[in-house]
């Protein structure tokens, strides 16, 4: 959906339109003139800040689909297939340790889900951290890298959690979210 955008030279050769300060703040284009990076940046506000509807988000879904399929089936890139068969249905309740293994980070949180209650949120992450997976990390072998990741759990999570959750085991997710060679 991000390819539909204009790209950003042509946005550059625009001209001015104001921008909020919010946006000014960041700018990557520091060596463009002002007029410019405004409407550049106005453009980016506007595609992020416009509204969702039901269609739009079925649109972009299929066409997320799409780019997902084509590239499964071209991409030299490999990756290992998710063997979730089924979706939440929005009334799942209980604490969650929520663990995502990325390239570069690891993040751990505590997520409760409290399903469809009224008056209640339906998802609050009472704690989270995430930890930089340096070289140093990437190196380890077999189970010291899962020792090293459970050093981070456990830093993340309190004492309090810890013993509550010490008989009555968290339950867990968990995300592998980079390419393998």
């Amino acid at each position: 959906m991000l390819s539909v955008m204009t790209p950003p030279v042509a946005i550059l050769e625009q001209p001015s339109i104001p921008i909020s300060p919010t946006l000014k703040k960041v700018s990557p284009l520091a060596t463009f003139p002002s007029s410019r990076k405004d409407y550049f940046f106005n453009g980016v506000e506007r595609e992020f800040a416009g509204p969702l509807t039901p269609d739009l988000l079925q649109l972009i879904s299929r066409a997320l689909l799409v780019e997902y399929q084509e590239a499964c089936q071209t991409s030299k890139i490999g990756m290992l297939p998710s063997f979730c068969h089924t979706l939440p249905r929005g009334d799942e309740t209980g604490t969650f340790l929520a663990i995502d293994v990325g390239g570069s980070t690891l993040r751990v949180a505590l997520v409760q889900l409290n399903g469809r209650c009224q008056g209640e949120r339906a998802v609050s992450i009472p704690q989270s951290r995430h930890f930089v997976i340096g070289h140093a990390e990437r190196g380890l072998v077999g189970d010291a890298f899962f020792s090293w990741m459970a050093d981070r759990i456990c830093e993340t999570l309190d004492v309090e959690t810890r013993r509550l959750h010490a008989k009555d085991p968290l339950r867990i997710g968990l995300a592998w979210s980079f390419p393998i060679e």
